[in-house]
């Protein structure tokens, strides 16, 4: 199951955080990200912070993913959309 984000990124760094079970991310702290997960769980967990460091907001989301291919008995990429608002 995939992991948290282990460093937070700073507000308008364009820097990619290291990653646990998390194939690929991209995107920066302003236009949002776009992650390709290891697998589709059902919630996922998040952390914001500010230029120093400090928590603002965290918590966790349910997450309705769509497949987008394959089968529900072969597998198959799956996609979803999560929106997060301070």
């Amino acid at each position: 199951m995939p992991g948290p984000v282990e460093m937070p990124v700073e507000v308008g760094s364009t820097a990619t955080p290291l990653s646990t079970g998390i194939f690929q991310l991209d995107g920066n702290s302003e236009e949002g990200w776009t992650a390709t997960l290891l697998d589709a769980p059902p919630h996922l967990g998040y952390r914001i912070t500010d230029i120093t460091g400090d928590t603002v907001q965290e918590g966790s989301v349910d997450v309705e993913w769509t497949r987008v291919d394959g089968t529900a008995r072969c597998g198959g990429n799956q996609k979803a959309d999560v929106e997060i608002t301070l």
